[in-house]
């Protein structure tokens, strides 16, 4: 409950047993709300992952996913309430099992809930995708 829980994990145990050379940015974190599986409508919970220093403000998110084949996508975000998207990056064309990364700058962006859409189709067959994403943004870390 509340808008702040803090989970310190050590690291080492779960990087040790990975083959490859890792760093920070290279890892992701996904708090899901409600249930443990993945469907079409996701409610999470904003997570950051840092070193050893929280930041002050959250000034951008990352979202993460990827596709079961190659895809166009166009994917916004909306602040609760408003129909007209704050930022839309659209991608051509998404190698299937590949991730991708939607960018959301989020400096100015006001306390609030907030959703991201991304809608498309699958590239051989025409079969629409989509998936959404709502999460509330507070600016300040801290």
């Amino acid at each position: 409950m509340g808008w702040r829980n803090d989970f310190e994990r050590p690291t080492a145990p779960v990087l040790k047993q990975l083959d490859a050379k890792l760093n920070m940015y290279e890892l992701g974190v996904l708090v899901r709300l409600g249930k443990d599986t993945p469907r079409s409508v996701e409610e999470i919970a904003p997570a950051i992952l840092y070193h050893s220093r929280l930041p002050d403000s959250v000034d951008a998110y990352l979202f993460t996913m990827k596709t079961n084949g190659d895809t166009r996508l166009s994917c916004s975000v909306y602040r609760e309430g408003e129909s007209v998207a704050i930022m839309t990056q659209a991608f051509r064309r998404i190698p299937g099992g590949r991730p991708f990364t939607v960018r959301w700058d989020a400096q100015g962006a006001g306390e609030a809930g907030y959703t991201l859409v991304c809608k498309g189709y699958f590239l051989d067959t025409s079969q629409p995708v989509q998936q959404t994403v709502r999460f509330f943004h507070k600016p300040m870390a801290k």
